[in-house]
């Protein structure tokens, strides 16, 4: 790998990484929040959020990367690269949603669209680069996850009257 090529691969890395950065900067008092709201069983401690995106945001930019390597295909890069910046996006707005609006119905519906973009995405990629598909596994399995544990907080925080202001936009 020429030194270019290792400069793209950070620079991919970077630009998703950016979108974890956005979101949590954009998010005031997540500890607090999350700790008051009622969880099921299987939501994980805050511990393991902060190295589960580390791993899945350098995954996503070896994807990028890869992408960026196929532009001589110009249409299916166009397609495919538009589908990851826009799921990119999403994924940085998904936490100052939940977090500072507090609206986990809004929430609910930006990760389920996540959710079926990232399987577009794996779908475009398959006859291409099924490594870059692979890669996009933990990802997918991560925000399948997230979206039920999202699904699970906006059901209990409902119900039980929890001081939760907005979690009814879809309900």
């Amino acid at each position: 790998m020429s030194f270019s090529h290792i400069g793209q691969l950070i620079l991919a890395i970077v630009i998703c990484f950016g979108a974890g950065v956005i979101g949590v900067m954009t998010t005031d008092s997540v500890g607090d929040f999350y700790d008051g709201l009622s969880k099921p069983d299987l939501a994980p401690p805050k511990a393991v959020f902060g190295p589960v995106w580390t791993v899945l945001y350098v995954l996503l930019g070896i994807v990028l990367y890869r992408l960026w390597q196929k532009r001589s295909e110009y249409q299916f890069v166009r397609i495919a690269l538009g589908t990851f910046i826009f799921q990119l996006v999403l994924n940085a707005l998904w936490t100052p949603i939940f977090f500072s609006t507090k609206d986990a119905g809004l929430a609910l519906l930006v990760i389920a669209i996540m959710d079926l973009l990232v399987l577009g995405l794996m779908g475009l990629m398959w006859n291409r680069d099924k490594i870059s598909v692979v890669l996009l596994l933990p990802y997918l399995a991560w925000i399948g996850f997230a979206t039920w544990l999202n699904y699970k907080i906006l059901m209990l925080n409902s119900v039980d009257g929890a001081s939760v202001e907005k979690f009814t936009f879809l309900f």
